[in-house]
Formats: C-alpha cells, sequence, structure tokens
C-alpha cells in the first residue's frame, strides 16, 4: 500500500531545511558555468572576426594581382601592335630603266637601265581597326650608283637620279597579331640631273619627275617597339609612251613610339 505525503506536509519540510538557502547555494554554480564558457565563447568570435578579416584581405590581394596582371598584358598588347606614330631606316636594291625619256632638255635616245644599291628612311603613322591597318608614309630613298647612261655614236646622255621622295597610304591585314601584310600605293618624285654630250650639243638640266608608285610587304614585330619589314616597290615616272621606271626590293627597321 502506497501512503502520500500531503502537500502541506512537503512545503513544511523544504521550509524547515531552509529551501532558500538551498536555491541561493546552487545559484552560484550557475554563474560559475556562465563563468566558465564565457572566455571559449568571446575566443571563439575574435577568432572568427580574424579569419573574415584574413579572408577578405587575401579576396582584395587576389584581385589586385589579377588587375595587374590584365594591365600588363594589356600594355603589352598595345606596345607589339601597329597603331600610332613611327619612324624608321631602310636599304636594298634598286633599278633604274628608261626607254627615249623626255627630258629638261627635250626625248633623249637611250634605251638602257642601270641598278645598284639603295638607302634611305621613312616616317609613318598608322591606325589599327581590328585585324586591318590602314595608315599614310612620307619618305626618301638615295642611290649609291643609280646613274643611266647610253651612248650612240659620238652621242652620249647620263640620267643621274639624286634622290626619289615619295608619300604613299598602305592598307593592311594582320594574320596575327605581330605579322602585317600589306598593300601600297602612292604618289612619288625623282629629282633627275640629265646630261647630253655631241659634237652639236653638250647641256645638262635638272627636273623633278613625277609619278606613281605601287607595292606590297610584311612586316613583322620583332620587340615591344621595333618592327621588320620586307616591300616590294615599282613606280613609272614616264612621261606620256616615253619610259622612264623604277624598281626597288626594300629591307626596313622601325621604331615604334
Amino acid at each position: 500500500m502506497v501512503r502520500s505525503t500531503p502537500v502541506a506536509l512537503i512545503d513544511f519540510k523544504i521550509n524547515s531545511l531552509g529551501g532558500r538557502d538551498i536555491l541561493k547555494t546552487t545559484q552560484p554554480k550557475q554563474k560559475n558555468y556562465i563563468n566558465f564558457v564565457q572566455p571559449f565563447t568571446s575566443k571563439f568570435i575574435l577568432q572568427s572576426r580574424e579569419i573574415l578579416r584574413y579572408t577578405k584581405m587575401k579576396t582584395v590581394s587576389i584581385s589586385l594581382s589579377v588587375l595587374l596582371s590584365t594591365l600588363s598584358m594589356t600594355g603589352v598588347a598595345h606596345a607589339q601592335s601597329f597603331d600610332g606614330p613611327s619612324v624608321g631606316v631602310q636599304a636594298g636594291w634598286i633599278e633604274n630603266k628608261v626607254r627615249d625619256p623626255k627630258t629638261g632638255l627635250g626625248v633623249v635616245s637611250a634605251d638602257t637601265s642601270k641598278d645598284s644599291a639603295v638607302f634611305g628612311g621613312y616616317a609613318a603613322y598608322d591606325k589599327e581597326f581590328g585585324k586591318f591597318v590602314l595608315g599614310a608614309e612620307i619618305g626618301a630613298n638615295f642611290g649609291t650608283s643609280d646613274t643611266v647612261s647610253s651612248s650612240t655614236g659620238a652621242n652620249r646622255v647620263v640620267l643621274d637620279s639624286k634622290r626619289s621622295f615619295d608619300f604613299t597610304t598602305r592598307a593592311g591585314y594582320l594574320v596575327t597579331p605581330k605579322t602585317l601584310l600589306y598593300g601600297r600605293a602612292g604618289y612619288t618624285n625623282d629629282r633627275v640631273n640629265t646630261t647630253i654630250v655631241s659634237p652639236t650639243l653638250t647641256g645638262s638640266a635638272s627636273e623633278d619627275r613625277d609619278g606613281w608608285l605601287v607595292g606590297g610587304g610584311v612586316e613583322r614585330m620583332v620587340t615591344d617597339h621595333v618592327s621588320a619589314r620586307l616591300e616590294y616597290r615599282y613606280a613609272d615616272l614616264s612621261n606620256g609612251d616615253r619610259l622612264y621606271s623604277r624598281r626597288q626590293v626594300l629591307t626596313g627597321i622601325t621604331f615604334r613610339f
């Protein structure tokens, strides 16, 4: 048989045992637990903040590295392009050919040609449009021994080209980012001194012969600012059906700003 204790008797026993004292003695145990856990919680929070701060700094560092790398690559690509002003020197082979040309002394009897070495320089400006390049160039060339002479009996004709001056445009296509194939066309001018020696006439005269020029070539970037090119040119400085022509094969070194 189970005996039940009245509620009033339980209350009396708790009070008689000092229930308030029991509660008071248990409260410090809860506070001690909180004091024990709190340092670990604070340390965890601080470590979490440090991890977040480190992660943000690492992300910013990686982003800056990627940006600088991209800018560096962009700079290299621009330096290796065919866009902007340039100057250069060139040298190669030239052939002057004449057939009874009209000169400052009239029509002279000569049907011959002469080839020699040639050297010169140029200044240009190019502009890229995707893979296409358009440009303009001004240049001057000087032959080393390109004087054309012809003798018929006692008559002798000498045509001495002092210099040639060209103003041309070119259009090209980038077969690779560093290699340009192009064609050229424009105006050319030769300063020619004509001398005739014969039993009846001896004289000389200088003139500027105007004509047109066409050609083509290939140019290749070899460093960020230097390119090399190989080009063929044909120029016609005739007057009517009187032939005066010029052919050239030139190699050039270009410095790009």
